[in-house]
């Protein structure tokens, strides 16, 4: 758990009666975490768009991500990587043959 998360539930458990002081802290966190998986989603709607229109050398921009979604789109990236990488070389080799 964040630590964001923690000092909210520890908060809230103090403050039972207190609901007033909780739910701005509450608001303020969904913001985040909304705004972050927002962002993560248009990433990832780049990227595929990208590739529909054959730009397969474009990967998802992580700068200004952070938390949990880094780990999701640093995996699409590898995978892109993986998977397209040994295609571009098919392609350049079969370049190469189709001008011997």
């Amino acid at each position: 758990m964040s630590n964001i998360a923690e000092n909210i539930v520890f908060k809230s458990l103090e403050n039972k009666e207190d609901e007033t002081a909780i739910n701005p802290l509450l608001e303020k966190h969904y913001e985040v975490i909304s705004s972050a998986n927002r962002r993560m989603l248009r990433e990832v709607e780049n990227l595929l768009e990208a590739i529909r229109a054959g730009r397969l050398d474009v990967r998802i921009d992580l700068n200004g991500i952070c938390g949990e979604n880094i780990k999701h789109l640093q995996y699409l990236n590898e995978m892109l990587d993986k998977g397209l990488g040994p295609l571009s070389v098919m392609a350049v080799c079969a370049e190469i043959l189709s001008n011997i």
